[in-house]
């Protein structure tokens, strides 16, 4: 009952900005959850909602930017993942504040600064890339590339914390411009068989894929690269370094089985997604992405 309600707040992680999106949505269409239903099945507009109560989002980890996008994730059964979606839903207020970020675990902040990264780089090697969200996304990658680490070795370290929110904030406003891409396709098995955090599932094979598209798209890569400070073709390497002294292939192989991709009967490839991708890509050749970055990982 929201009666008489004039904001939601949502404080915590995507999840729980998420829900509130969810829960908005759910009370402007006066609880009609057949068409809730539609929307998440079919993409059915919420046409007939009222006005949506305005929501404040303050987020508790640097990441998801679900705080500026207008999208929320839904996980239903059997894993399967669902998105609710409506312009109203953008939060009217977003409230960073650093000490709200401190208690994260490392595990937690570099998973969420990890998905910050990934939504950065994908609007950049996005068929649906602009000027706007080109600046948008560098500037994100530079901001992430300088203070992840030091926030995942000394998590009391506030102007670390508050520029990743800054950083998650503009990758958010990148992402929410051109949607995600390939690295998003391949993850959403990882995610809902395995649990591997979705920070993880869309970042582990961000290495390949810019070897992938750097073949086609040189010049969309070189935004990346000039953000790493390296070059095009020392990039996947780069970034294969940076991820390795953060531990990530040790969060990765905890939750993934050696032989996950030889018995996966699903595919990997989610069309909404991949079709964003700067270059065609098939299942075939997004399960040998997948499993050339596990081999990264291993070596």
């Amino acid at each position: 009952n929201m009666t008489d309600v004039d904001y939601v707040v949502a404080l915590g992680g995507g999840s729980s900005i998420d829900a509130a999106k969810a829960m908005i949505a759910l009370h402007g269409t006066g609880h009609d959850e057949d068409l809730i239903m539609k929307h998440l099945s079919s993409g059915v507009p919420i046409s007939n909602a009222s006005d949506f109560i305005p929501l404040i989002a303050i987020p508790t980890t640097s990441g998801t930017g679900a705080e500026v996008t207008r999208w929320g994730t839904i996980w239903g059964d059997a894993g399967i993942k669902f998105s609710i979606s409506d312009e109203r839903l953008y939060p009217q207020f977003a409230v960073l504040d650093p000490d709200l970020c401190i208690s994260m675990s490392p595990e937690i902040t570099l998973s969420t600064g990890l998905d910050a990264l990934s939504h950065a780089l994908e609007s950049i090697w996005n068929r649906n890339h602009s000027i706007l969200s080109d600046t948008l996304a560098v500037q994100a990658i530079v901001q992430v590339r300088k203070n992840l680490s030091i926030a995942y070795k000394d998590p009391a370290d506030k102007a670390a914390r508050s520029d990743m929110q800054h950083a998650s904030l503009l990758a958010g406003l990148a992402m929410g411009t051109t949607q995600t891409a390939l690295a998003h396709s391949i993850s959403y098995p990882f995610t809902s068989m395995l649990g591997l955090p979705h920070g993880f599932a869309c970042s582990f094979t961000l290495p390949e894929i810019a070897r992938f598209n750097g073949e086609v798209a040189p010049e969309r890569i070189n935004l990346i690269s000039q953000a790493f400070e390296t070059t095009n073709e020392k990039l996947p390497d780069t970034m294969n370094a940076w991820f390795s002294s953060m531990g990530l292939g040790g969060y990765i192989l905890k939750y993934v089985p050696k032989d996950f991709l030889e018995t996966l009967k699903s595919d990997l490839i989610t069309r909404s997604r991949a079709a964003n991708n700067i270059r065609d890509v098939d299942s075939e050749m997004a399960m040998t992405i997948a499993g050339r970055s596990l081999n990264d990982i291993r070596a």
